[in-house]
């Protein structure tokens, strides 16, 4: 299969300049040595969008996203990374030069999202052939027209499913991807399509790419309606949206995003011109899907359906964006009716009023559980207390208590203060800060901060510096998950003579969070001057916190030990007592070298 050639890209780098592509965009004004203006991709007033021509990156200090020139092609325009090489050889009248890869000498990733591709079109056609026609006419039944069966590239499955295998098996992929792919199911008889005999909805990434399917079954009596992709290395559910690949740039430019719950509800309300919503991918709405959709926008409009179901997913769903500072309304779909029936049935305008009307979520849940559930106003109080209280944010904590206080009539000053009471009970219990996940250790924790530093000293333009590290440091040293990653791309041009690459390696992060800290940290490299003795000073501490972390570990295991290795676990405990002793005449050591 032919690829766009790594001179094409490499090409493409090192042509298009990102002050001149983003002005395309946006109005840039230069301040000292950055240029300035609105962020493209979340609503401000004040300009905090940082473009560095230098470094080929840019950085919104607003909503954190950051990247380099081919990353800003991607978000702006919603495309792929080959399509936003592409569309910048186009602008500067680069010729594209493409190269043939077997299929075997690509990684399972690789390999992974060809097998999706291939199996996408494939469903695809068969929903066009003449024995499908029953299929393509359920559609139109259900008033789908034939331009959003091709949009959401919507296929069928039919019961004889060895053609796709046999295709797939022609093209020699590895026996890996072919299971991995989750797209078979293994029997006595061999291989067999896993969602045959359904109507297919692929899943795409933001970038159009596909990552998963789902398939719906025609046949009233088969208790599974839906079934959906395992999780693959390609795909996992609770960081994908259905459709979003189609809808975020509506969504950054309306400045607000409808969620919903049904693959049919997204593709009424794009059929019907709204065209700033998404939809879960078929799980329950998580911490992590709420930090993607922060990224395109804090005004949530949740519309489930209409069934006690429904409105109680929409509670769940609201108090876990509130927890995320992201400002969730429901919109009051009526009794037994989900977003699909009821735009069909009443059209776009009656739903964009019900939008306009949309309830704040401490609202809608008073509203639900004084009438619909009979629950008395003080059990309500308590459980909005319990929720305000996950809420990460001081100040959208205390907006949400005051809210509260208002609809319920109580003074605003008990409600806060029983909001602070019950967050200083609940954190007399955290566990150790070691065992928090990434998301929930704050940038201004001292072993971030000692990482950050520990980046900015890799990111050097003194050689002698960069190789000092090479030859010393051990990446299980870091605890941050982000820093890893971090360290594992710079590596390998830690003991190269060359400046580091920052705007090849900037376009070539995937992962949005990862992106948007190296971008943080390179912005800031201007303030630090980097030295030896920064550097040796910078290891010590990184060793010797690993050290004292194995050494708690040992005293933990002595106590709880009865006889066994007691001698052993004493004698590790003093080795690593004196290696701590140690570490800083290990390290002048190495200065005196």
């Amino acid at each position: 299969m032919a690829q766009i050639s790594e001179n094409t890209i490499e090409l493409v780098r090192t042509s298009a300049d990102i002050v001149d592509v983003i002005s395309g965009y946006m109005e840039l004004k230069k301040k000292g040595r950055n240029f300035f203006g609105l962020c493209p991709f979340h609503g401000e007033k004040t300009p905090s969008f940082s473009v560095n021509q230098e470094k080929q990156i840019y950085k919104c200090f607003g909503c954190g996203t950051g990247g380099g020139v081919i990353n800003f092609i991607m978000e702006i325009e919603a495309l792929s990374f080959i399509d936003a090489i592409k569309k910048l050889a186009e602008k500067y009248g680069i010729k594209i030069e493409t190269s043939q890869q077997d299929t075997r000498t690509k990684n399972l990733k690789e390999q992974l999202m060809e097998i999706n591709q291939i199996s996408a079109d494939y469903y695809h056609e068969q929903l066009f052939i003449s024995k499908n026609q029953h299929i393509l006419e359920y559609l139109k039944k259900r008033h789908f027209d034939e331009d959003i069966i091709k949009s959401f590239k919507l296929g069928f499955s039919d019961k004889d499913s060895s053609q796709l295998l046999k295709f797939l098996q022609q093209k020699k992929f590895s026996a890996e991807a072919m299971k991995k792919s989750g797209l078979f199911n293994d029997s006595d008889r061999g291989y067999y399509d896993r969602f045959y005999s359904r109507l297919i909805f692929p899943i795409n990434d933001v970038h159009s790419n596909v990552i998963a399917f789902a398939g719906r079954s025609l046949d009233k009596n088969n208790q599974a309606k839906y079934i959906n992709s395992i999780e693959t290395p390609i795909y996992n559910k609770s960081k994908v949206f259905y459709g979003l690949d189609l809808t975020k740039k509506n969504i950054l430019s309306e400045k607000y995003a409808i969620l919903v719950e049904g693959y049919f509800d997204l593709m009424r309300l794009y059929q019907h011109g709204i065209t700033n919503a998404l939809a879960i991918s078929g799980t329950a709405f998580t911490d992590m899907h709420a930090s993607i959709i922060k990224q395109y926008s804090t005004n949530i409009m949740i519309a489930f359906d209409g069934d006690i179901a429904g409105k109680k997913a929409a509670i769940r769903t609201g108090y876990t964006l509130l927890k995320n500072s992201i400002n969730p309304k429901i919109i009051s779909i009526p009794d037994n009716l989900d977003p699909d029936d009821w735009v069909q049935n009443q059209g776009a305008d009656t739903f964009l009023d019900s939008v306009k009307n949309a309830t704040p979520i401490i609202n809608f849940h008073y509203n639900y559980q004084t009438s619909t559930e009979n629950q008395p106003i003080n059990e309500f109080i308590t459980d909005s207390i319990n929720e305000i209280t996950l809420i990460k944010d001081p100040i959208f904590k205390e907006i949400t208590a005051k809210n509260l206080s208002e609809i319920v009539n109580v003074n605003e000053e008990k409600v806060i203060a029983a909001v602070n009471a019950k967050a200083f009970k609940k954190n007399q219990f955290k566990k150790d800060t070691s065992t928090k996940q990434e998301s929930n250790i704050s940038d201004n924790n001292p072993n971030i901060l000692l990482e950050d530093d520990f980046i900015r000293l890799c990111l050097s333009k003194d050689y002698s510096i960069r190789k000092l590290i090479f030859d010393h440091m051990q990446k299980d040293w870091l605890q941050s998950k982000n820093h890893k990653a971090i360290y594992d791309m710079i590596y390998i041009h830690l003991n190269s003579e060359n400046e580091m690459p920052i705007d090849v390696l900037t376009n070539n992060m995937s992962d949005n969070n990862i992106r948007n800290k190296f971008t943080d940290l390179v912005l800031n490299l201007d303030n630090m001057e980097p030295t030896k003795t920064m550097v040796l000073d910078c290891l010590i501490q990184l060793e010797k916190r690993i050290l004292k972390k194995q050494l708690s570990k040992l005293k933990i295991n002595l106590k709880s030990n009865q006889e066994s290795d007691i001698s052993n676990i004493i004698k590790q405990i003093t080795t690593t007592e004196i290696v701590i002793k140690e570490l800083a005449s290990k390290y002048q050591n190495i200065d005196a070298k």
